[in-house]
C-alpha cells in the first residue's frame, strides 16, 4: 500500500446466485448451451422444447441429465472512486467477462453485472472528449464466446476468450488525471 499512488478503487465485489426457473433452463438450453454444435441443432431443439408436452418434473430431469444449468449467477462491485470517461467502461467490460468466467466454471448462467459507485468524477480535462462519446449513435453489441472445455477460473488463456462481430467507433484520446 505505500507504493500506491491511490487507494484502491476496487474496494467490494460480491456473487449472488438464485434458482432458474424450468422455462429459464429450457431458453438457455437453445440459446447459449455450449453443447450446441450449429444453428440447426438449436431449431430442432427449440422446436422440440415447443412441442413436447412433458411435465415439469420430466424436464427438469432431462435438463440436468444435459447439465444445463439450474442457477443465474450476479455479480456486484463497490468502486470506491470511478473515473467516468477512461475507467468505468474498461471495468464494466472487466468485470462481465469476469462475471461469464465464473459462471462458466460453476455451471451457472451469466446474469447482471450490478456497478456500485462511490465517488464517480468526469475530469474537466475529459469533458469535451465525453461529449464526443455521447455524440455518437451506439453500435449492435458484440458476442462474448467462451472456450466451454475450461472448467477451472484459473486455466482461462487469451486465447480461451473471443469476441465476436465486435464494431467500433474510433478510439477517443484522453489523459489520465492522476
Amino acid at each position: 500500500m505505500d507504493n500506491c499512488a491511490l487507494p484502491p478503487c476496487h474496494v467490494l465485489y460480491q456473487f449472488h446466485t438464485e434458482e432458474l426457473s424450468i422455462q429459464e433452463r429450457k431458453q438457455f438450453q437453445i440459446n447459449w448451451w455450449p453443447d450446441k454444435k450449429n444453428q440447426n441443432i438449436a431449431i430442432h431443439n427449440q422446436s422440440l422444447l415447443e412441442s413436447y408436452p412433458a411435465s415439469d418434473e420430466t424436464w427438469n430431469r432431462y435438463l440436468d441429465e444435459s447439465n444445463v444449468p439450474q442457477r443465474r449467477i450476479n455479480c456486484q462491485l463497490y468502486q470506491r472512486s470511478c473515473d467516468l470517461f477512461l475507467g468505468v467502461p474498461f471495468n464494466i467490460a472487466s468485470y462481465s467477462l469476469l462475471l461469464s468466467m465464473v459462471a462458466q466454471v460453476v455451471n451457472m448462467v451469466p446474469g447482471e453485472f450490478i456497478h456500485t459507485y462511490g465517488d464517480l468524477h468526469l475530469y474537466t480535462n475529459h469533458v469535451d472528449q465525453a461529449k464526443e462519446q455521447l455524440s455518437r449513435n451506439p453500435l449492435e453489441l458484440p458476442t462474448l464466446k467462451l472456450n466451454p472445455d475450461i472448467k477451472n477460473i484459473f486455466s482461462f488463456k487469451y486465447e480461451d476468450i473471443e469476441i465476436v462481430n465486435y464494431n467500433s467507433h474510433p478510439a477517443i484520446k484522453a489523459e489520465m488525471a492522476v
